[in-house]
């Protein structure tokens, strides 16, 4: 199974009666991504009067999120959402940095900027059709170092994290499609611990 999201970072700058709204779309695949970017545009934007955002993971359609950061609420978190739901991404972060101009834009006129603001965001980047992912923690002696590589490589899957202590312990990403094979070929190593996670 497949699913869209973006390639890369894409932004936007949307001007409505003297107020500015910077835009950016994010490819993420974690809480943690998005915090770490979420905290970024904080610090760039710190004289912003709002950065409000929106965000949608994985494939099951439960784990979102909007945020109006103290715009009346439903003016910019969900015609932010809307658009990730108009455009049918996940994976992604939007989030709109707004800079007050002086003139009160009213509800119906927020919810218009926030929109197009995270819109032309979306549209500056791309979006890409990408398998559906499962993650696995791996957790191995040393000398089972080269056939956890080849059983990586033969299921097309994809280390995002390793470290070394008494054993390797490993996080990896690799296709759904792949996950029996994987879970057989780990049974026949009994000395390997292993622990699925979620789709991505």
């Amino acid at each position: 199974m497949n699913y869209n999201t973006l390639s890369k970072k894409g932004h936007s700058l949307f001007k409505e009666k003297g107020s500015k709204h910077f835009g950016y779309a994010y490819p993420v695949m974690s809480e943690a991504e998005i915090k770490t970017h979420l905290d970024k545009l904080q610090a760039e934007h710190a004289k912003a009067n709002h950065v409000c955002y929106a965000y949608k993971l994985g494939t099951a359609g439960n784990n979102f999120r909007m945020n109006d950061d103290g715009e009346p609420s439903g003016s910019a978190g969900k015609p932010i959402m809307g658009q990730l739901e108009s455009f049918e991404i996940t994976n992604v972060l939007v989030a709109v940095a707004r800079y007050f101009g002086g003139t009160k834009l009213g509800v119906a006129g927020l919810q218009k900027a926030y929109k197009t603001a995270a819109r032309e965001a979306i549209l500056d980047t791309e979006i890409i059709v990408k398998e559906i992912e499962i993650s696995a923690e791996l957790h191995f002696p040393f000398d089972k170092q080269s056939e956890i590589d080849y059983l990586i490589k033969n299921i097309n899957g994809q280390v995002i994290d390793k470290s070394f202590d008494n054993k390797v312990s490993c996080k990896i990403l690799f296709p759904e499609k792949n996950k029996e094979p994987f879970i057989q070929q780990l049974k026949a190593w009994y000395e390997i611990e292993y622990n699925l996670g979620d789709e991505a």
